[in-house]
């Protein structure tokens, strides 16, 4: 896996007690073209999922990933070397805070990941940026080795004597060809649409469309594909009823402009009547105001810039629940807060944040 040459000045050297990981003939995908319609709630650089397992059993599955956040921008990060920071342990953090990290699981029997190795050095430069989650790029010097969870905290730590693995270089390409910024002007040809595909609105793909107008039965060109009979600007997606042309809006706009009796969200950035959120739950507070109607409300926002509904300290606390906004990356969130994700589309996509205080 051939890469461009590193930033210049002394290269750093594989320590004695490493192995090289061998990822020869191994293409790394982005999260969205290994399994379509996911997203991570970083971005996510990553082998297949039939990597076979470095003793060359095939019937194993190892995993690499390489996380970035979603801020981050073109140029040379050098690795972040705290475990905790890649590993959540889901009770103080609960998504990757590294400004650039890596992480491999090995897969040593029964398909159980047996063994974890997160990043102690290494770099990640992205070369080329379309979105946060389609970039290309090259990880050199990347230093792997053991660690383990403490049960007690949760905390992943350095296991002593552990083993240990080096990646001298691996270049990815996460680039689709139809890549697009969502809501961006021009972000497509005249005759398509860049149609988000991460729950949070920052990843999207030029798709083309037809005459369908919103609210009539629509089809697809394919399940893995987004490009259907609607006319732009509108995505056909079944919601349980059939599937229809529904209206694009943008989680992270202002005004997202849905009609009355909609309101901007539920994983696919749909303008989708208030009658079918009802179960995950609407309140009309405005950001920065009180949800007085539901205050565990996973919408928010009326018809301003959509959000959700947060209690600091919890319903047992004196504090009330306030309409927070969505972010996109961990970043976003100032100290000490962290960031949270809401769990979209059965799970796979965790792209949609919020900054949450700590326990």
């Amino acid at each position: 896996m051939g890469g461009a040459g590193g930033a210049g000045g002394q290269q750093p050297m594989k320590p004695a007690d490493c192995v090289d990981l061998p990822l020869a003939g191994i293409e790394l995908l982005s999260q969205q073209e290994n399994t379509f319609d996911s997203s991570g709630s970083v971005p996510i650089i990553r082998t297949p999922s039939s990597l076979a397992n470095i003793s060359g059993d095939d019937t194993l599955s190892d995993r690499l990933r390489l996380f970035y956040d979603g801020a981050l921008g073109t140029g040379v990060h050098a690795m972040d070397g705290d475990p905790t920071h890649a590993l959540p342990d889901f009770k103080t953090t609960f998504v990757p805070t590294c400004n650039a990290c890596a992480v491999f699981q090995e897969d040593l029997g029964d398909n159980t990941y047996l063994k974890n190795f997160a990043v102690k050095s290494g770099e990640l430069e992205i070369t080329a940026l379309v979105t946060p989650h389609q970039t290309a790029g090259v990880a050199r010097h990347v230093e792997l080795r053991e660690v383990v969870k403490d049960a007690m905290t949760g905390a992943w730590g350095w296991v002593d004597g552990g083993t240990c693995y080096w990646i001298e270089e691996a270049s990815y390409d996460g680039r689709r060809p139809k890549g697009c910024v969502p809501y961006a002007f021009d972000a497509c040809p005249a005759d398509q649409f860049c149609m988000p595909t991460n729950a949070v609105g920052t990843d999207g793909e030029c798709v083309t469309g037809g005459a369908k107008v919103e609210g009539e039965a629509c089809t697809r060109v394919s399940d893995t594909q987004w490009d259907s009979d609607c006319s732009l600007g509108l995505r056909c997606f079944d919601g349980g009823m059939g599937a229809i042309c529904h209206k694009v809006c943008d989680l992270h706009a202002a005004a997202p402009d849905c009609p009355a009796g909609t309101h901007c969200g539920g994983g696919y950035n749909l303008c989708l009547d208030v009658a079918i959120l009802q179960n995950s739950g609407v309140d009309d507070a405005s950001l920065g105001e009180t949800c007085a109607t539901n205050p565990g409300a996973l919408y928010c926002g009326g018809a301003g810039q959509p959000g959700m509904c947060w209690d600091d300290d919890g319903d047992a606390g004196p504090m009330e629940a306030t309409c927070i906004p969505f972010v996109s990356a961990p970043s976003q969130c100032v100290a000490p807060r962290t960031a949270g994700y809401v769990a979209y589309k059965d799970g796979i996509d965790q792209s949609t944040l919020f900054c949450i205080p700590p326990p």
